[in-house]
């Protein structure tokens, strides 16, 4: 009888084996100090052309392999949680990462089931770094006393699998805190516009990890061994300085978190973190479940039309400053009426 993935699969505490191993994918602690000696230690067990694969969600590859004796065999695996369902694989390279490498580790992600996308090493890569943007937004509403069912329904109502703030809750607060900070955060503070809200690591410190600890910006409660979500956590408002309740349209919701998220993606088309607006796509719908119906950030901007995109961005950096500035691409795109070219 053939041996299943999982059976095939060997646990052991020591580098037995490596010797013999062509790639390494690692998903150690999120520390750059260890990842580099771990590249080190590899160095002298594996192969000399063995291929380090780093499942990183934010830690930049290019410091990773400033000192590896072949930076070229340093690329960027990083899965999604929870891995099993979620279908997408995104590969990072740097400037010195090999075509072999990125080939390599493409073809084991569609082995696995995976749908690939390629892109350039950035703070965030691509899919967090347009994920972030979106949920700062919903936390910055929640600071100005949206209430977090409205902000979370609305945006369901737009078609979004989960609300943004539910996603926090889903994903884990500390992973949150751990990816909306560090080379994130250096990447936006500075930004004409920008407030940043530190309400996640306060909840963080007083043990509010979400649906993990069963206890985020919602409550959730074990049923029949299923972990289900129940009603907010209205405690959750003190760490935002409890805010008095404001009352706004879901429109004015979904368009501040989607239009901000849109114009994160079109920036990163603008500095080459993607090569083209199909990857854009497929990171925004697989990643993070963008919109499934709209075919993605780009797709849902050709439908709805840029020039309206821009309008709409103008309208609410009048009201809230320049974070809704639009990306130069843009406003030259809406300017001559084209579209974003998608590759079929």
């Amino acid at each position: 009888m053939a041996k299943t993935t999982a059976q095939r699969a060997i646990g052991q505490l020591d580098y037995k084996g490596f010797d013999k191993v062509d790639v390494v994918v690692e998903a150690i602690v999120e520390n750059m100090s260890v990842k580099k000696k771990l590249i080190k230690e590899l160095e002298g067990i594996c192969n000399e052309d063995f291929i380090f694969a780093s499942n990183t969600s934010s830690l930049p590859l290019t410091e990773m392999s400033e000192d590896a004796k072949k930076p070229e065999n340093v690329v960027g695996m990083h899965y999604f949680s929870p891995v099993t369902k979620m279908p997408l694989l995104e590969i990072i390279k740097t400037s010195k990462t090999s075509n072999q490498a990125i080939a390599t580790c493409y073809e084991i992600g569609k082995r696995q089931g995976k749908t690939c996308i390629v892109v350039n090493d950035a703070p965030g890569f691509y899919v967090n770094r347009i994920l972030c943007p979106y949920l700062l937004e919903a936390l910055i509403l929640i600071e100005e006393g949206v209430r977090i069912e409205q902000i979370d329904r609305a945006l369901k109502n737009l078609g979004m699998p989960v609300g943004p703030v539910a996603l926090i809750d889903e994903v884990g607060i500390d992973v949150g805190v751990h990816v909306m900070s560090g080379n994130m955060t250096d990447l936006i503070k500075d930004r004409d516009g920008i407030k940043l809200n530190y309400s996640m690591p306060k909840m963080l410190e007083a043990g509010l990890e979400g649906r993990k600890s069963k206890k985020g910006f919602y409550h959730y409660v074990s049923k029949k061994g299923k972990v289900k979500k129940g009603k907010v956590n209205e405690g959750v408002y003190q760490y935002f300085d409890s805010p008095n309740v404001k009352k706004i349209s879901d429109k004015e919701i979904t368009e501040r978190c989607i239009l901000i998220l849109l114009n994160e993606a079109v920036w990163a088309l603008e500095e080459g973190i993607i090569e083209n607006v199909t990857d854009g796509d497929i990171g925004g719908v697989f990643g993070i479940g963008f919109l499934p119906w709209s075919g993605g950030p780009f797709s849902y901007m050709n439908q709805i039309g840029l020039s309206n995109i821009l309008d709409r961005m103008k309208h609410y950096q009048n009201l809230y400053g320049n974070k809704f500035q639009p990306r130069p691409m843009l406003v030259k795109m809406a300017d001559k009426n084209e579209k974003f070219e998608l590759f079929t």
